[in-house]
């Protein structure tokens, strides 16, 4: 017995609607096919159909809706959240040699829809494709005016945070009726849905770094599309090349806050690029999680200063297509002491200085490359702090003070700003011991203080002499 277009149709939606409606979220050739006979379906050749093109992003999770080529509500639309997609290219082209008024052009539109699920590929020709305007803001694209026919709907570009594009999908003009109502449907509407990326993000923590060879982090966050299937995830790749004046120290990826390991993505450095890629494992996790966040985390020590703007932005490709993250910085500036006499202003070699973060208290700063902690003024009275983090108000600690000059008890306070470039330079006066002060150093007062001590000495022995003499001499009547 041959079978009816209604049977071929149910035998097409098993075969077809595996393909536009789970895998691409489309509504394709669907619903139960009306025949007065079996010579073929009662359709009217002489009106024209359409394709409306309804463009989603894909929801998470599945929005429910009816997949059967009618029109759903904009309410029920609106309650399920569903965010539209402006800008996708879609083409139509009829699919030559099938005849829907027939039964064999069902059965060879049945055909047509298992090698596409299978291998890609249509038996048969194709005709003019015919490129829609693009989406508008509600996601609609129309093809009007067709034929009675098969098309092959193909998403031909879109916007760039489109990661998988919907792939192509057959659907017939006309479409049966829904449910037992005999007739046929001759204005499709179809939702096709894409996986849609968010932008991914920048962040830089350099709160705990002060000096050069301190540690600052750099984050890269993003989130993981919603997939109609796992198999739709092809690659999840994060990079970020570091400045050359930063040191790799390490990296770490989690999903969702949980920590991944080498099993489910690898993380390789070669010159300053971190590369995170997930693996086979990794990809069906993230593929499992549709709106979990992904995050890297990269460890990194300062090692010069530069020109002082440490810049850093990254990378995230999905599916091949790369997304840019925002730019962000750390900024340093080296610090240049000048020593010198408080009323000369010559400079002054051999005073020692430290660098703390506080007024009182706590540990000098160490400084890379050698966690250096103490700074030598030279001959010219200057000496170079290496490198610190700007915003911050940093403190000198004068540990030893130039010879013949008093030293600085209190610690001085050094302000470095954001906008303090790339060195900043600090004079420290010192004042002159005078000479009368110093006793020791051999100079003519000292002299003087040496010769007036001795004469008092003199004076003394002169005058004890003289009191003992008084006291042993006879007492005269």
């Amino acid at each position: 017995m041959t079978s009816t277009p209604k049977g071929r149709l149910g035998r097409l939606i098993a075969s077809a609607g595996v393909v536009a409606l789970a895998t691409l979220g489309a509504i394709s050739i669907a619903g139960p096919a009306s025949a007065t006979d079996t010579t073929g379906p009662n359709i009217d050749k002489n009106v024209k159909g359409s394709v409306t093109i309804h463009k989603f992003e894909q929801p998470h999770p599945a929005s429910g809706l009816p997949n059967n080529g009618t029109l759903v509500p904009q309410g029920d639309i609106t309650a399920k959240g569903l965010k539209p997609i402006a800008g996708v290219v879609f083409s139509v082209t009829p699919v030559t040699g099938i005849d829907l008024t027939t039964n064999k052009g069902w059965e060879d539109a049945e055909k047509a829809a298992k090698a596409l699920s299978q291998n890609g590929t249509l038996p048969g020709g194709l005709g003019t494709a015919t490129n829609l305007t693009a989406t508008d803001a509600n996601g609609v694209a129309v093809a009007s005016q067709l034929s009675l026919g098969l098309y092959l709907v193909q998403e031909v570009s879109g916007p760039a945070n489109i990661v998988s594009p919907a792939a192509p999908f057959l659907v017939t003009v006309p479409l049966p009726n829904v449910g037992e109502k005999a007739g046929w449907n001759y204005d499709i509407h179809v939702y096709p849905k894409n996986a849609v990326a968010s932008a991914p993000t920048k962040a830089v923590d350099d709160s705990k770094a002060y000096a050069l060879g301190d540690q600052v982090s750099w984050t890269v966050s993003a989130t993981v599309p919603a997939f109609a299937a796992a198999s739709d995830l092809k690659s999840y790749v994060l990079t970020d090349t570091l400045d050359a004046r930063l040191g790799y120290v390490s990296a770490t990826v989690s999903l969702g806050g949980t920590a991944l390991t080498s099993a489910d993505v690898t993380i390789s450095e070669a010159a300053n690029k971190v590369t995170a890629t997930f693996t086979a494992s990794g990809l069906a996790k993230l593929a499992a999680a549709p709106g979990g966040s992904v995050t890297l985390v990269i460890t990194t020590k300062v090692n010069e200063v530069g020109d002082g703007v440490i810049k850093n932005t990254a990378f995230v490709n999905i599916n091949g297509n790369e997304y840019k993250t925002n730019e962000v910085q750390t900024t340093w500036a080296k610090l240049n002491i000048v020593k010198k006499d408080s009323a000369t202003k010559d400079a002054l070699a051999g005073a020692v200085f430290e660098v703390y973060t506080s007024e009182t208290g706590g540990t000098p700063l160490a400084f890379a490359p050698d966690s250096k902690t103490a700074f030598t003024t030279g001959a010219d009275g200057t000496v170079t702090i290496p490198g610190l983090k700007t915003g911050v108000t940093y403190w000198l600690q004068e540990k030893t003070a130039p010879n013949g000059y008093y030293g600085i008890e209190k610690r001085i306070a050094v302000e470095i700003t954001k906008t303090a470039g790339a060195q900043v330079e600090k004079v420290v006066e010192n004042t002159k011991i005078p000479a009368y002060a110093l006793p020791l150093t051999g100079g003519d007062g000292a002299l003087m203080f040496g010769i007036g001590g001795g004469a008092l000495l003199l004076v003394a022995a002169g005058a004890a002499i003289m009191i003992t003499r008084r006291r042993t001499a006879p007492v005269r009547a």
